[in-house]
């Protein structure tokens, strides 16, 4: 950073946060780019529920990402396994990159059949289709910073469950586009999650 004129930041979060390190530098704020267009459509939500044995009727929540241990998914695992709704369903999709979380979705499968793990990467023509096969994606990352996953799914149509963080209400809005919940509180995550799923026109 001290080699270089300018520094770029996704959010005013990080910009504010850099500031304080490096009060010398000049620091831009350019938001992350929209997905929109990058992925083909694919095919019809009923097609792609149907080959992931999701029923028709059900409340999909999708967590999409690579699985790192600051993305929260046991936070997540420990909320989802507190509704008790048998309606909703939970698609954890990417490659795991920590062993913890890793295992954490493997006992949680174990558990609770409501669960869906599609462990790997998962395929630019598939993306698109996998979102629009669900009906809310969650982001249980609680530290503040840019998340291209929440840009994804908004960008894709999908209304969000993230934690209430300055770099989420930026995007998210108070809850226009989706549900919050407070950081590192599995049970404020619970009501988050309860109310997305009990009201599908929302």
């Amino acid at each position: 950073a001290n080699a270089c004129d300018l520094l770029l930041a996704h959010d005013r979060w990080t910009a504010h946060q850099v500031a304080g390190t490096a009060p010398s530098k000049e620091i831009a704020v350019v938001p992350h780019g929209s997905y929109i267009g990058v992925y083909p459509k694919g095919r019809p939500k009923h097609d792609v529920r149907r080959e992931l044995g999701l029923p028709g009727q059900s409340f999909v929540f999708l967590c999409f990402g690579e699985l790192r241990g600051y993305k929260g998914i046991e936070l997540l695992l420990t909320a989802f396994s507190l509704v008790s709704s048998t309606q909703v369903r939970l698609v954890v999709a990417g490659n795991v990159k920590d062993e913890r979380s890793g295992a954490a979705v493997r006992a949680a499968v174990a558990a609770d059949e409501r669960v869906l793990p599609l462990p790997g990467f998962v395929a630019e023509a598939r993306v698109a289709e996998l979102f629009g096969a669900c009906d809310a994606a969650v982001l249980p990352r609680s530290e503040p910073g840019t998340s291209g996953s929440l840009v994804l799914a908004l960008s894709l149509g999908l209304p969000v469950v993230a934690a209430d963080v300055p770099t989420v209400r930026e995007v998210v809005g108070d809850g226009e586009a989706g549900w919050l919940f407070r950081p590192r509180d599995p049970l404020s995550l619970r009501v988050a999650l309860e109310s997305a799923a009990a009201d599908t026109e929302e």
